[in-house]
């Protein structure tokens, strides 16, 4: 019997380079812009709900454990400045020289309207797109046949928006997507990868302002087509959930592996997918 495949999936990590901030934005003409509010956030908000030693320890882990695919679903920036694209990649090196990384953006890779940001994410990052089609900087859909049993879509939800807002959006036309569902996946395991969620868990909420356009699009999406996992990030807390009763939908996040030591929100996930099972297991990284 064939082993399961293994997938480990992390999200928002958030690199900063904190020596480099306020230069970066003076050279770049940016004070008093997106990316100086931005920095703002971070300096008196952001950087007290994460814990700093938790990311060196979460890629320790990481190098430890065998896996096939490590799934990074988005923010691996905190502003998208080349400084921190660099430290992010040094960090995350001997892990993609370990084995494949699959990477999708989220919308602080994407923070503002600047055409050099997608020419950054691909000189830093262009070995963590193992996609089977040729794919293009500006597509949106990507497919990865896992094995002969499984198959995962990128879904690219992150655009570039307006100085208050950090909404995605799920792209309305879907007849390419579609066809290929129907015609080539038909019966395979299948799995997505975005930024954003399509459910929260009860009692949790999100503002407009930070959610995605098209969520009901999405989520009729994932269901029509009989997707068995979504994984995900964008919300700091890592959860793992089914939301519809008689779907095999479940929902994964691991937006809160670097920012939760412990408690039910800390932790990523592995996925090991298998013919007869495929089982999802939150792993505890702490920092302590």
């Amino acid at each position: 019997m064939p082993r399961p495949l293994t997938l480990i999936h992390v999200s928002d990590l958030h690199f900063v380079n904190e020596q480099s901030f306020i230069s970066g934005l003076k050279e770049n003409g940016e004070l008093f812009t997106k990316r100086h509010l931005g920095w703002l956030n971070h300096k008196f908000r952001r950087q007290k709900q994460f814990d700093n030693n938790l990311k060196p320890a979460l890629i320790r882990k990481l190098r430890e454990m065998d896996w096939d695919y490590l799934v990074i679903t988005g923010d691996i920036t905190t502003l998208a400045l080349e400084s921190e694209f660099e430290l992010a990649r040094q960090a995350l090196d001997p892990l993609i020289t370990k084995g494949k990384v699959i990477f999708t953006t989220g919308n602080h890779d994407r923070y503002v309207k600047t055409r050099p940001i997608s020419n950054l994410l691909f000189k830093y990052f262009s070995d963590c797109w193992p996609f089977n089609q040729p794919s293009s900087r500006e597509s949106n859909f990507n497919f990865l046949e896992l094995d002969e049993f499984a198959v995962l879509l990128e879904l690219n939800m992150a655009r570039p928006k307006s100085f208050y807002s950090s909404r995605g959006n799920f792209d309305k036309d879907l007849t390419v997507i579609k066809e290929k569902l129907k015609n080539s996946y038909k019966d395979r395991l299948k799995l997505a990868i975005g930024h954003y969620p399509a459910y929260l868990p009860p009692g949790e909420h999100e503002g407009f302002f930070h959610s995605l356009s098209g969520k009901k699009r999405l989520r009729r999406f994932l269901l029509e087509f009989d997707f068995h996992y979504y994984l995900h990030g964008h919300i700091h807390k890592s959860w793992s959930f089914k939301p519809m009763e008689g779907y095999d939908l479940t929902c994964v996040n691991s937006g809160g592996c670097c920012r939760h030591n412990e408690g039910e929100w800390a932790g990523f996930h592995k996925i090991s997918i298998a013919p007869e099972n495929t089982i999802v297991e939150r792993v505890i990284v702490s920092s302590k």
